[in-house]
């Protein structure tokens, strides 16, 4: 099957160029270098090294722990965002059916759960 390059989609054997970026298929694509992780995220692989994560917040609603995750950032809190799916197929959930987990490294748990209570609260 081929695949683009740039977009990393596969396509049908008789599709030459990507319909999405104009791109020419390659038979096999080459693997991606590892970006840099910001300094203010934290990387899952990282989060399995470091492990001084706590639980910050948990919600169904995206929206708020995009939220609160941005305002962490804002205030030069690192944290990580986790998606559970409760067991079943991640495409096949609905987004209102997934728990959205915020992580916190332990010393910035206590600045973390003050800026929550007033994220939070006032939504």
């Amino acid at each position: 099957m081929p695949y683009c390059p740039k977009c990393r989609y596969e396509y049908k054997p008789t599709i030459e160029i990507c319909p999405d970026c104009g791109k020419k298929l390659v038979a096999e694509l080459k693997q991606k270098k590892r970006k840099k992780v910001a300094t203010l995220e934290i990387s899952e692989e990282k989060a399995l090294i470091e492990p001084k994560l706590k639980l910050l917040y948990v919600s169904r609603n995206l929206i708020y722990a995009n939220f609160l995750k941005e305002t962490l950032k804002r205030n030069g809190i690192p944290c990580l965002i986790k998606r559970e799916s409760m067991g079943l197929i991640p495409a096949l959930v609905p987004q209102s059916l997934t728990d959205v987990s915020i992580f916190v490294r332990e010393e910035d748990f206590e600045k973390s759960c003050e800026i929550k209570e007033q994220i939070v609260d006032n939504l």
